[in-house]
């Protein structure tokens, strides 16, 4: 079955799970903006191969960036914008589901698709809850020790995670933290050269 076939199934057996608890959207795109800044975002994405598909989770904040550092369109927003992001991982194949020969198979991938988007998705989301926790409760000894609570938020890398923490606490008026996390990233930086002007135009903004 090719991509298309499989996206009009959604509709009818992935769709309506989706929307039960918020989600806006259509065939293999779908946001949720909470009423606290927390944006969730869901997108189906094909293999090259047209083989089969698995599912991207996201969550960002109605203030935050993207990953490359323009304003976001809260309705157009997808995983790749976020720098929380989460790969379901399907239990009928080792890597992706699969779209399958007839549309009995099809619906068997969506359906278990639809299955592990709640038990495993909607834990995920529901990390990110009462803004501005848990981003406002990171530490830079976290980052350094590489803490649990990190993996289970599927952060960033550290010095992506300093930023990301330094504008949360920038938008909180947190100045003094703000400025601790930006201080620590330029301390860190190695070879990430092009954070660097990121990191000290967060730290002026403190500043001033």
């Amino acid at each position: 079955m090719k991509a298309a076939e499989f996206k009009k199934l959604m509709k009818n057996y992935f769709a309506p799970t989706l929307r039960k608890y918020g989600f806006k959207g259509s065939g293999f795109n779908y946001i949720k903006a909470t009423e606290n800044h927390y944006i969730y975002t869901v997108q189906i994405q094909s293999d090259k191969y047209g083989e089969g598909c698995w599912i991207e989770l996201g969550v960002t904040t109605d203030f935050l960036p993207d990953t490359l550092g323009y304003t976001i369109n809260p309705k157009k927003v997808s995983p790749l914008d976020c720098e929380f992001r989460k790969r379901l991982d399907p239990t009928i194949n080792d890597s992706m589901w699969l779209f399958g020969e007839t549309e009995d198979k099809a619906k068997q991938s969506i359906v278990e698709m639809a299955h592990e988007f709640e038990q495993t998705g909607l834990v995920y989301f529901k990390q990110f809850v009462d803004f501005p926790s848990p981003l406002s409760l990171i530490t830079i000894e976290d980052i350094i020790n590489e803490s649990p609570v990190l993996k289970h938020l599927e952060s960033p890398l550290d010095l992506r995670l300093a930023m990301t923490v330094a504008r949360v606490h920038t938008f909180l008026g947190n100045k003094r933290d703000a400025i601790k996390f930006c201080d620590w990233g330029l301390n860190n930086i190695g070879r990430a050269t092009g954070l660097i002007s990121v990191f000290e135009e967060i730290k002026q903004h403190n500043i001033a």
